[in-house]
């Protein structure tokens, strides 16, 4: 019954994040009608104080002791004595607790959601008392109980295959507050879990339910990017944490969150010998210079074909799915299967995207001085390399390559020099490889040479010649000391003359390159680039890197222009998110511009 009951807490709670993040986006939008509605968005921080209200415990004591929550508010003013408020809470709550002989401490860390149906009373100009009411969920990342020297485990499984407590929790919360001239608040708040937090086979009839006051103060910032990183932050936390509460509510699979945990903290063990597919999955808010602030989601797979061969690297496999506030969406998928008689493998990538872009021309010159425009681009490709070992690090490959791309809306179509809007092309050619790395998706030493040729024929395209493209790339890895990589990277591309816009090389387009530069920016028929990256590992799965490099894209060889040569540098911090597969943030700067990127392993 408790697990039907909490079940449809967690699924309520679900309807009320659904409804928060409908009318949210509803504010958020362009529309007039939404004028009325008023998004406010702060950093809070608590002092909070836990104990347990008992029943059937008469040998139980529990006494309140200070905590610690750090988290971030929204509010929705639908009116401007109402509205919502959510909260995103990560806290540290203790208590003393004692139960029989046993006296000690209780410690726990988790996330805590709650969504408060606010109003507020306005006593002299922007100064307001506001209280709330609403439901909350928690999740515990860990738990234990301190007894002398002994540390208890709360969260681990024991004889009856379950923890000692429930690792997710449901309740009602009310708070109470002073708000100060839309900058500043105070408030007070109490939180009652509505189930008992131990497991039925550990609780012997007794029954411990949660409470907490909280001391809050808040600081409120209405910037247009604070507010739509709050925005989309609560939404990703509250619907993917809910979610997963809802599922770990089931008889058939009560820990979920918690192994959801462990896996994001041991995602980096390589278990591929253990299981057939080792797996992980995440949701994050992303940013991109192109499509701005958005919601991210990836799944992230190794496997072995032959868990015989421990010298090979395992496969990995990669699929990614991105939607942000600008329209920009794209499902992704890549990775490299090593097949099991370890000579051959498949490097694969096949995207779909829909981006609202920025647009200045398909030439260098046109993109220097244009004004800025504007077009949807909707884009369709496979790219497959296939690749023999010849014998030691030789590699023979043959090449597919398939592109549907069309441009919508767009504002200035002069600037395609009288190129057509949409372009469906087919390419084969061949490969040629010499690669000596260590590991492929992290490497410290060893050389990697790509040369490959790809032919577009006109009888399997839109276009009415036939395309050629090179693609020449050189990189290099040397181990400095303990922890520091130094990488070099060299890569260039050359296609024929006229090539379709749809092939042109994109400054910041290529994946790791010009890292910073809005993606066609620059656009031309070929584009040559250099880097030197130092990446240094620093604890545990942190690390961070620093680069120097150059680049441009220009209409042919003869046509290099010095002068058009652009630089690029930045810093950025590696988390290995499974077993030598990082993720990826980064900070480039180049010539006046500046911008984030985000990504699944080394940028080369």
């Amino acid at each position: 019954m408790r697990g039907e009951s909490l079940g449809f807490m967690s699924k309520l709670f679900f309807l009320y994040v659904m409804l928060f993040a409908s009318l949210t986006l509803y504010a958020d939008s362009d529309d007039k009608r939404s004028a009325e509605i008023v998004l406010e968005g702060g950093i809070k921080s608590d002092v909070t104080f836990l104990n347990f209200q008992k029943k059937s415990a008469p040998n139980a004591v529990s006494s309140f002791m200070p905590g610690i929550t750090l988290g971030g508010v929204m509010n929705v003013w639908f009116r401007e004595c109402w509205g919502l408020q959510p909260e995103l809470n990560i806290n540290f709550k203790q208590t003393k607790f004692t139960w029989e002989q046993n006296a000690g401490k209780m410690q726990c860390f988790g996330i805590e959601v709650p969504i408060y149906v606010v109003g507020r009373l306005s006593f002299f100009q922007n100064h307001y008392t506001f209280m709330g009411v609403g439901p909350f969920t928690e999740f515990a990342c860990f738990a234990r109980w301190l007894i002398a020297d002994r540390k208890v485990d709360l969260l681990e499984i024991n004889e009856n295959n379950e923890p000692m407590i429930q690792d997710s929790q449901s309740g009602f919360a009310a708070i109470l507050g002073w708000e100060f001239k839309d900058v500043l608040s105070i408030d007070i708040s109490y939180k009652l879990c509505c189930f008992n937090i131990l497991q039925p086979n550990s609780s012997q009839g007794v029954s411990l339910f949660p409470q907490s006051i909280s001391i809050g103060l808040v600081k409120k910032n209405q910037e247009e990017m604070i507010r739509k990183i709050v925005i989309l932050f609560l939404l990703m936390v509250e619907g993917n944490f809910l979610l997963l509460a809802s599922d770990a509510t089931h008889r058939s699979n009560p820990h979920l969150f918690k192994r959801y945990w462990q896996s994001l903290i041991h995602g980096n063990v390589d278990r591929t010998y253990e299981k057939p597919f080792d797996v992980s999955f995440a949701l994050a808010p992303t940013y991109s210079r192109e499509g701005g602030f958005g919601i991210g989601g990836s799944v992230t797979g190794l496997y072995r074909l032959n868990r015989s061969d421990s010298t090979m690297a395992p496969s990995n496999v990669t699929v990614g799915l991105n939607a942000s506030l600008k329209g920009f969406f794209s499902v992704v998928g890549s990775g490299v299967n090593y097949f099991a008689d370890g000579r051959t493998r498949l490097v694969y990538n096949a995207k779909f995207s829909r981006k609202v872009l920025d647009f200045w021309g398909i030439t260098f010159d046109a993109c220097d001085v244009n004004p800025t425009s504007e077009y949807i681009r909707t884009q369709f490709s496979v790219d497959a390399d296939y690749n023999y070992r010849l014998g030691g690090c030789f590699y023979f490959g043959a090449v597919l390559h398939l592109n549907y791309t069309f441009a919508d809306k767009i504002l200035a179509q002069t600037y395609l020099d009288g190129q057509a809007l949409t372009y469906y092309l087919s390419g084969v050619g061949a490969s040629f490889q010499i690669d000596t790395r260590d590991n492929p998706t992290r490497p410290e030493r060893g050389v990697f040479l790509l040369l490959r040729e790809t032919i577009f024929p006109h009888i399997l395209g839109t276009d009415n010649k036939t395309i050629c493209s090179t693609l020449f790339t050189l990189c290099g890895y040397q181990s400095l000391w303990r922890g520091g990589v130094l990488a070099e990277d060299f890569y260039a591309r050359f296609s024929s003359e006229g090539v379709p816009w749809v092939l042109r090389e994109e400054l910041g387009g290529v994946l790791g390159r010009m890292r910073g530069y809005y993606v066609g920016r620059y656009i031309d028929a070929n584009q040559v680039t250099a880097q030197i990256e130092l990446r240094q590992h620093i604890a545990s799965r942190f690390g961070c890197v620093a680069w120097v490099g150059a680049g441009t894209v220009f209409p042919s060889l003869r046509q290099i222009n010095v002068k058009n040569i652009l630089p690029n540098y930045g810093v950025g911090i590696r988390v290995e998110f499974k077993h030598n597969v990082n993720l990826r943030i980064d900070f480039g700067l180049g010539k006046n511009t500046a911008g984030f990127s985000f990504g699944f392993g080394e940028a080369f």
